[in-house]
């Protein structure tokens, strides 16, 4: 966050979130009274409970319905009517007067709750029924009574259905009973015993039912805990408190811990947020807070991953309740200790996290030393090469530093000069260290930013005769729309914040880009302060205190400074964002002598690099650029004197060709940001800046133009700004063309760069001046610049269309126009361009339909110019299209199509045939997704909605493959007819692979093209004559050379699928069987062709078996004895060989038979009993 808007900042975020507030408040009462619309079942009843009112001689009313509803709850009800008593008895409530409905409030709800106790199995019933209890609630002022009756249907926590729901209504009800003020004594007498009930939902109980009951906690604690109840009712804190600290010593609750940690994590950090107004310390106010803590570090040391995470919340939490040496003094730490679980090493991170508000004499005190041992037995570590020991070392090392950011946030001490000089000389010694330069640079922005935020800190006052409880209707209701607006845009803006963090990374100002990068230092919160409290006093530091520590560190700027950009240029470019972070916070507190003599040198390494004739080193290059950037830093601060030099120091930038193109890049953002926050200071010098941009016009470099950009329209503001109107209107004239070329650039940030100057001009010269003077552009010879002029035309009548005058108008409009026949592609499409623009402006305003109706005949002949050619581009036949099309849904079909010539009307009714289809394709695509049935209805079932509403989706007939025939028809099909075709081929283009693959399964039918004739076959036909032409192709070609065709098919080898016979050719017997294999082969085709099938000679079939290659160990049996005996040196084994193909389930019986070969299966029944075996034999497996 920046120096400016800090006070608005905080009026406006106080303002929204107390409007948020009241616009919440009133929303929930609104939505109560908001119907939504009953089933038709509840309607049935409620039209009976009219004729129930309407026989005892009343009219129905809200109270009519509840006397009615009330009688027939008294009668006690089936399971299956009472939910919807229970709902119309719900709506009735909503409709009384409050007055009735408190008066018998107590009757009603105890009425439901008797009800309930008889269904407590039925969730429906139970469901209806706290509905009930949360509308009274929220209705009316709760009572002891209400809470008595609601908490009369606890539940069995065994009950895992009905006990989250139960705890749900309650926690809803305790919190509507705290925002009524007139209540909140009846919250703080049964808040404890509220507590209890529920935490003991904890143990023996489902996962659903402590997880509820742990959320109900929570949710009450962070919405109940109030400064009230801290200061006046201390002994309920310490209660809760102690309630805590006995379920961590319950071994009962075990499962649990971490549930209970996050609760009192809860109760802790309400307190930490009322520690200033507590009246004292709140570890001396509650002592139970120490014992509570030292509970948290005994679950913590357990070291599962089960309560680790919540454990170290709940220290965090505690830390928060007491300073971080009393913290240590509870639960110290032990950093050179080998074991992290016995030396406490985790509470380095707890520390990181969550201290603030803290001492920096005692960081010093206690923490310097341990970084001192640590570097030190680190060193030690590296001599005695225990790698590593030295990198856990190396580590702790880190993190003892990382925590000085904590104690740099809102210091108590930091008034003690001497505490300050330590802290920052050991901060700037880190500046050479790469891994802990951030720390140091995030130590001292923290501390700066925040003292600046405390400084500048201006209290909201209060109007007189304002009442926070009472409001006027109206105010409230302007409070309520302005609360809803905001958050609106904040949700708007959340919403964008991924797609500009771009465009803020390249934010045209320097400085802005780095303060767009202090959250990432500061945190998120800013602030840390609750909106509605005010931070002088949440943060125990006045404003004169923190007023003091500026003046402290002030005091060091002359040596920190200096060691700051010694940093900076020696760091290398992506570290140099928190030094440069570093540079800009200490500048803004500085003096101006200190940062003078800073810039000083600064400007010297630049001049004496700008006169030496000797071309510069890489070195050289890059100590230029980091210069630049210090420069542009603190430009901001410098007086004026040192902007007189500062400016001497750029202009050679600028003019010089020879110069860097990122250096000249650099030295227009230090003039922008120069123009823009010292413009009070260059008033004189204006007439340089003016006659510098002229001269360096031509050597300006492409990557520059944005930021030259910029300065001009900063220079433009400060001839506005000193009342030179005339200087004004010159600079316009004299810089508008290059900002129109600026068009053009391919660079995306430049083009709008441009347009925000242009539009810019024309606010500051009057929009009637400025239109004509771009309408000179119209005079250029190139097009370039004619094409530039007609898009900046395009963006003044688009933004300024409202306050241009009528006849200026028509100029612009029909000078464009009349360019859409230009021979020059670029004139012309800029012109086409604008025509898309002004025909879209057309249904905005009246005028410019009017204009546009006069010269439409210029757009007519202009695109027909393009069409009426032989060779015109495809994207300018696409734009006139697009063009004629919204003349024709601006003016009608009639009128264009009567400024048509007769020749020339064909092309105008193609135009319109095809904007009706495209309306229709878009209106059947709408209802295709209102009803998504609807897209797979046949075509004629989508022709006609009444038949879709109707008739529902109609079934598709299926096809014969005999005769192809229309649905409802017996002719056959037209294979011409395009509709036929889409229909029978379908809407989507399938490959080979595909049809492969899903194995034409779609309709079951092929089209094909035989000798010129489109023939239509199911698969299995196909297949057949398909099959039959490769074997006559196969026969032809083997009687010829009985090689050609293998060879070509041999390349082309594919997987089989299951409905194909087996291979025809066998690539192995082809190609190296020889002539032999050949013409058996072609026997086999030969024979195949006839229909025969090979057979073996002995009548016995070739086929496998399925375990032939398995190794059953018959050969190591022995002859005249049971058992195995080696053969040779070999022991007897079994072997089964692996295949992949017995893996497929189709083989699964085959893969059982491999193994049943060696295995051997249990004997059973009368084998078992003989001492069989069911396998089987050598000989019957041979």
């Amino acid at each position: 966050m920046g120096k400016k808007g800090k006070v608005e900042l905080k009026k406006k975020r106080q303002a929204y979130f107390s409007a948020k507030r009241r616009f919440e408040k009133k929303s929930r009462k609104d939505r109560l009274k908001r119907r939504k619309p009953l089933t038709q079942d509840l309607l049935n009843i409620r039209h009976g409970l009219d004729e129930m009112i309407r026989e005892q001689g009343q009219e129905p009313s809200p109270i009519a319905y509840y006397g009615c509803l009330v009688v027939l709850l008294q009668a006690q009800p089936d399971a299956k009517r009472l939910p919807y008593f229970f709902a119309l008895l719900d709506l009735a409530m909503r409709d009384m007067p409050a007055s009735l409905l408190q008066k018998n409030v107590h009757q009603l709800l105890t009425l439901t709750a008797a009800n309930m106790k008889m269904f407590m199995a039925d969730g429906l019933i139970l469901k209806k029924g706290m509905q009930i209890f949360k509308t009274a609630f929220q209705l009316l002022i709760p009572t002891r009574a209400m809470l008595q009756a609601l908490q009369t249907l606890e539940p069995n926590k065994v009950n895992h259905t009905v006990m989250p729901m139960y705890l749900k209504t309650l926690s809803a009800a305790l919190l509507f009973i705290n925002d009524d003020e007139r209540s909140r004594d009846i919250l703080a007498d049964n808040l404890v015993s509220f507590v209890k009930t529920t935490t003991a939902n904890l143990f023996d109980t489902a996962e659903s039912v402590a997880t509820a009951a742990a959320k109900a906690v929570k949710l009450v604690l962070s919405k109940s805990v109030s400064l009230d109840i801290v200061v006046r009712k201390s002994d309920i804190v310490t209660r809760l408190l102690q309630h805590f600290g006995a379920c961590l010593t319950d071994i009962q609750y075990r499962n649990n811990w971490d549930l209970i940690c996050e609760c009192a994590s809860v109760l802790l950090g309400r307190l930490a947020l009322n520690r200033s107004t507590a009246g004292a310390p709140l570890c001396v106010k509650f002592p139970v807070i120490v014992p509570l803590t030292v509970s948290f570090d005994k679950l913590r040391a357990l070291d599962d991953f089960h309560y680790n995470g919540a454990a170290e919340a709940a220290l965090g939490a505690a830390l928060k309740c007491m300073s971080a040496e009393k913290f240590l003094e509870v639960v110290p730490v032990d950093v050179l200790a080998l074991d992290p679980i016995d030396g406490r090493h985790y509470l380095l991170q707890v520390l990181r996290r969550n201290v603030s508000h803290d001492s920096l004499a005692f960081f010093v005190k206690r923490f310097a030393p341990l970084i001192t041992q640590t570097r030190k037995a680190a060193d030690d570590a590296l001599l005695s090469n225990k790698k590593i020991e030295r990198k856990v070392l190396q580590q702790i090392h880190q993190q003892l530093w990382e925590l000085l950011p904590g104690f740099a946030k809102f210091p108590q001490d930091l008034s003690d000069g001497n505490t300050y000089k330590v802290v920052a000389k050991e901060l700037t010694s880190l500046f050479k260290e790469p891994e802990l330069c951030k720390v140091a640079c995030k130590t001292l922005v923290v501390l700066i930013e925040k003292s600046k935020y405390l400084a500048e800190y201006e209290p909201v006052e209060e109007e007189e005769g304002e009442e926070s409880e009472s409001y006027d209707e109206e105010s409230e209701e302007e409070d309520e729309a302005r609360a809803a607006e905001q958050v609106a845009a904040e949700k708007e803006l959340k919403e964008d914040d991924d797609d500009d963090d771009e465009e803020d990374e390249e934010s045209l100002d320097p400085v802005e880009a780095l303060e767009a990068k202090l959250p990432e230092l500061l945190g998120t919160d800013f602030c840390e302060a609750p909106p509605e409290a005010d931070p002088l006093t949440f943060h125990m530091i006045s404003k004169e205190r923190a007023e003091g520590y500026l003046a402290t560190m002030r005091g060091f700027a002359k040596n920190i400074v200096p060691l700051v950009c010694n940093a900076i240029e020696r760091d290398e470019s992506d570290r140099r964002m928190p030094l440069l972070l570093t540079l800009r916070s200490y500048a803004s507190i500085s003096e101006k002598p200190v940062l003078n003599t800073v810039f000083k040198q600064v400007s010297k390494a630049l001049v004496e690099a700008r006169h030496t004739t000797e071309p510069l080193t890489e070195v050289q290059m890059k100590r230029n650029h980091v210069m630049m950037d210090i420069g542009c830093v603190i430009a901001e601060y410098l007086d004026a004197d040192a902007l007189s030099i500062l400016m001497d120091v750029i202009s050679p930038l600028l003019i010089d060709e020879s110069s860097d193109a990122l250096l000249q890049k650099k030295s227009y953002k230090a003039l922008a940001r120069i123009c823009k926050t010292r413009g009070a200071d260059i008033g004189d010098q204006l007439d340089r800046i003016v006659q510098l941009l002229a001269e360096s016009q031509k050597r300006c470099s492409a990557a520059s133009k944005r930021e030259r950009i910029q300065c001009m329209v900063h220079v433009a503001i400060l001839h506005r700004d000193s009342n030179e109107v005339e200087q004004l209107k010159a600079f316009v004239d004299g810089t508008v063309s290059e900002v129109m070329l600026a068009l053009k650039e391919v660079n995306t940030r430049t083009r709008d760069a441009a347009f925000m100057c242009l539009s810019m001009y024309a606010e500051l010269v009057q929009v009637n001046t400025f239109t004509n003077t771009v309408l000179a552009g119209f005079a250029g010879t190139t097009p370039a610049i004619v094409s530039a002029t007609i898009v900046t035309l395009s963006k003044l009548l688009h933004e300024f269309h409202e306050s241009m005058d009528y006849k200026l108008k028509e100029t612009v409009i029909k000078a464009c126009l009349m360019l859409i026949k230009h021979k020059s592609n670029e004139i012309k499409n800029a012109a086409m361009s604008f025509t898309r623009l002004v025909l879209k402006l057309v249904s905005e305003r009246e005028d410019i339909k009017a204009i546009m109706e006069q010269n439409l005949q210029l757009v007519v002949d202009g695109c027909l110019a393009w069409t009426s050619q032989k060779q015109t581009p495809g994207n300018t036949r696409r734009n006139v299209q697009l063009i004629l099309e919204r003349c024709i849904k601006r003016f009608g079909y009639e009128y264009m199509l009567s400024l048509f010539p007769e020749e020339h009307r064909k092309y105008l009714e193609y135009i319109e045939k095809e904007r009706r289809k495209e309306i229709k394709k878009a209106i059947k695509e709408r209802e295709a997704r209102r009803n998504p049935g609807a897209a797979a209805a046949g075509a004629g079932a989508r022709r006609s909605k009444f038949n879709e509403l109707f008739y529902g989706v109609q079934k598709k007939r299926k096809v014969k493959s005999e005769v192809l025939a229309m649905p409802g028809d017996e002719t056959e099909m037209d294979l011409l007819d395009g509709d036929v075709v889409k229909r029978l081929v379908g809407h989507k283009a399938h490959t080979a692979l595909d049809v492969r693959v899903n194995n034409a399964k779609e309709d079951g039918m092929r089209v094909s093209s035989v000798n010129g004739q489109i023939v239509v076959q199911t698969d299995a036909d196909y297949r057949r004559d398909r099959r039959q032409q490769l074997l006559e192709r196969k026969v032809g070609e083997m009687e010829g050379t009985h090689r050609g065709a293998f060879e070509e098919l041999g390349l082309t080898k594919r997987k089989r699928r299951r409905d194909e016979e087996q291979p025809l050719d066998d690539d192995v017997n082809m190609f190296e069987g020889g002539a032999r294999a050949a013409a058996e082969e072609f026997k086999k085709l030969q024979d195949a062709l006839r229909g025969k099938k090979e057979r073996p000679k002995d009548g016995i079939s070739k086929r496998r078996r399925v375990d032939t290659d398995v190794r059953a160990g018959a050969h190591f049996k022995a002859k005249g004895s049971s058992g195995d005996v080696k053969k040779g040196a070999v022991e007897p084994f079994a072997y089964v060989p692996l295949n992949a193909k017995f893996l497929n389930k189709r083989h699964r019986m085959k893969s059982i038979a491999r193994v049943g070969a060696v295995a051997e299966t249990a004997p059973r029944g009368n084998k078992a009993k003989q001492g069989g075996s069911n396998k089987r034999s050598a000989s019957s497996r041979r």
